[in-house]
C-alpha cells in the first residue's frame, strides 16, 4: 500500500496538532483529534485513563 502525499501531510499535521495540544496542557482540545470511543491511557505517566472525545 502506497501512502499519498496528501495522506502524509495529514498524518504529520495530526501528530503536530497532538504535540501542540499536549505541550499547551489543552487536554480538552484532544477531542478534536480522537473519536468518541477513544481510551487515552496515561497511567504510565502517573495519570488515569481518559475516555471519549469529539472525533475528526
Amino acid at each position: 500500500m502506497e501512502i499519498t502525499l496528501a495522506d502524509r501531510l495529514a498524518i504529520a499535521e495530526l501528530i503536530s496538532s497532538h504535540g501542540h495540544l499536549v505541550d499547551d496542557g489543552d487536554l480538552d482540545g484532544l477531542e478534536k483529534l480522537f473519536t468518541s470511543d477513544v481510551i487515552y491511557d496515561l497511567t504510565d505517566f502517573g495519570q488515569g485513563r481518559l475516555a471519549g472525545g469529539g472525533g475528526r
